[in-house]
């Protein structure tokens, strides 16, 4: 299904939406309510900002794509489609019963894709084995969507930043073991909290040999210094989100003069 089939199947259905300026396959709901369950695994709700990382990430049909921390699979969903059957498609995920909604919600999309069971800040997958592209989807506090779900306040702790940090940078550490010398790997939590964005990866950075990779064109107004994305929480009903895409530092290339 085409984002235009999609478009006119909602409307019929009584539902207004718009296109993302940010995302290609994104449609906005106006008026209305989308549920997983009308769409018969042709769409599934997902925050603008959620889908801006897997769209930075970019996979093309043919690549081969690492999702971890995949959770219910939302981003494996959108990866899956933008592959359209070419390339392989792995996932990892420690929760048993999300990791079964996200195999019946592949299944159910006609998007094949591996599942590893397991916990991703340790190694799981051998040592060898590379990607094109690997998503990494970080557990965080989750700042970035008080705003939609308010109680969830409560909830934090002043502290959560600084321990989910510690997990953060573990994963980064093991994901980044399994991207292709020539691949990309992009890190995103729905949070602002400079502990668990820009000091996560900048200690990143400053351990592993990798460096900053260029962010596509139309995300720069909403781009940081650094050139990470930055989304603020509330701007136009959007959640709060961090995203960096980082790639392996290219040999410097010197010159003999002779």
């Amino acid at each position: 299904m085409t984002i235009d089939e999609a478009e006119a199947q909602l409307a019929s259905a009584g539902v207004e939406t718009h296109r993302s300026s940010f995302v290609a396959e994104a449609l906005l709901v106006r008026q209305g309510h989308v549920s997983e369950g009308t769409g018969e695994g042709l769409w599934w709700p997902q925050s603008e900002s959620s889908a801006m990382a897997a769209a930075v990430l970019d996979p093309q049909p043919g690549d081969s794509v690492l999702d971890v921390c995949s959770g219910r699979g939302n981003k494996a969903l959108q990866i899956g489609a933008r592959l359209a059957r070419e390339g392989r498609l792995l996932c990892i995920e420690r929760n048993a019963r999300k990791a079964a909604t996200l195999a019946q919600r592949l299944e159910r999309a006609d998007v094949v894709g591996g599942i590893v069971s397991g916990d991703a800040t340790q190694a799981l997958l051998p040592a060898e084995e590379r990607f094109d592209r690997v998503l990494l989807d970080a557990p965080c506090s989750g700042t970035g969507i008080v705003g939609r779900q308010p109680e969830a306040r409560w909830k934090k702790q002043s502290t959560d930043g600084e321990r989910l940090a510690n997990t953060q940078r573990a994963l980064l550490e093991q994901a980044a073991r399994h991207v292709d010398p020539s691949g990309s790997l992009v890190y995103a939590v729905c949070s602002t909290d400079p502990r668990e964005t820009t000091e996560v990866v900048e200690w990143f950075l400053a351990r592993e040999n990798f460096e900053r990779g260029p962010m596509p064109a139309a995300y720069e107004p909403l781009l940081t210094g650094a050139g990470d994305l930055l989304v603020p929480p509330g701007i136009d009903g959007r959640d709060g989100f961090y995203i960096a895409r980082l790639e392996r530092r290219k040999p410097a290339v010197g010159f003999v003069e002779g």
